[in-house]
């Protein structure tokens, strides 16, 4: 039953979506004259992806809206452009005829560089951005709605809990990693930072006490799954006393739970703000290889359509997800999650 439901729901991405490259000249031929017309045509969304900037979070983007719209059963279409990188110009000329073919409302999966196109555009489009919180963004604009979450105010919920002024911060050389360590350095100056180096053989005890015994420290994990289960064995291994640790949404993986063992999480916190209740998409979602529980792209690209659709498509479908906007941003609760032997509760 499961191999069946996959492709009937394969069958139906291919009836409802659209993948479009970007050095193609016609995107999509154009509706007769009386379709143009109606409310119908407009109940169209463009996934605008720069697949080579964003690489793996592509997938999931378009899944994400995909699964959405089957779970609604939304009377509309999802087309997907895919553009590449982000090239100013391209870009622009790219956004100009995505408009011109009748679009109102888009998700694109920007960095900071494409979502100044939008300004350059003069685009009347609609546009939610899954990957950008507005606090990083210098643009004022009612028509941009912001879909990230905010990892600064999930570390500040940990530094609570934390209640100490010994922090330590892992990471590692990844985009990511660096943000959330160079977060913690801003809301803790004095904080001792310890870079964990891939593909580098690592001696553990040295890195460990090379700038001071750890013990009573609160350490926070800034690092991918698979170094954060290493980095916390390591801790026990040299036996860190009275420490907690702790992960921001980046740690919110059940991979932790079958690469660590349970006396290395004993006192690890991780916040988490996804809060998907809804089973249907969920699985919908896997049935598209992806998990909309433990992915925060996936999350919050969904709760981006669930807006766009509710708000202007139709007014009369139910939300799935009740986070509210405030200022044009996605306003994400902050759980505090443990990992026990078999999942994650809340604290």
């Amino acid at each position: 039953m499961k191999y069946i439901l996959a492709i009937f729901a394969l069958f139906l991405f291919s009836a409802c979506t659209t993948v479009t490259k970007q050095d193609q000249t016609q995107y999509m031929p154009r509706p007769p004259i009386e379709e143009q017309l109606s409310d119908d045509y407009n109940k169209k969304i463009a996934v605008i992806i720069p697949e080579k900037v964003i690489r793996s979070y592509t997938k999931v983007i378009i899944n994400s809206a995909l699964a959405y719209v089957l779970r609604q059963d939304a009377k509309i279409s999802v087309d997907v452009f895919l553009i590449g990188d982000e090239n100013e110009k391209t870009l622009v000329n790219t956004l100009k005829k995505i408009e011109n073919d009748g679009y109102k409302f888009a998700v694109a999966a920007f960095t900071l560089k494409g979502l100044n196109s939008i300004k350059n555009a003069n685009s009347k489009m609609y546009f939610y951005i899954p990957t950008i919180h507005k606090s990083k963004a210098n643009i004022q604009n009612d028509r941009i709605y912001f879909g990230s979450i905010d990892y600064s105010e999930q570390i500040n919920e940990l530094l609570k809990i934390a209640n100490t002024k010994n922090i330590a911060s892992f990471y590692d050389d990844s985009t990511l990693s660096n943000s959330l360590n160079y977060i913690v350095l801003e809301k803790v100056p004095n904080a001792r930072t310890y870079e964990f180096i891939k593909d580098k053989k690592i001696n553990f005890k040295s890195l460990i006490y090379s700038k001071g015994s750890l013990n009573g420290a609160a350490i926070f994990l800034n690092t991918p799954i698979v170094e954060s289960a290493i980095i916390s064995s390591q801790l026990r291994v040299y036996e860190t006393r009275n420490i907690k640790l702790f992960s921001s949404q980046i740690g919110y993986n059940p991979t932790i739970l079958s690469l660590s063992q349970v006396n290395d999480r004993t006192n690890l916190y991780i916040a988490n703000s996804i809060s998907n209740s809804d089973d249907s998409l969920s699985y919908i979602n896997e049935l598209l290889e992806q998990s909309i529980d433990y992915n925060w792209i996936a999350y919050a690209t969904s709760v981006g359509v669930d807006y766009l659709y509710t708000e202007f498509m139709n007014k009369d479908a139910k939300r799935i997800f009740k986070e509210e906007l405030k200022d044009n941003q996605v306003i994400y609760d902050i759980r505090i999650m443990r990992a026990n032997g078999f999942g994650f509760r809340e604290d």
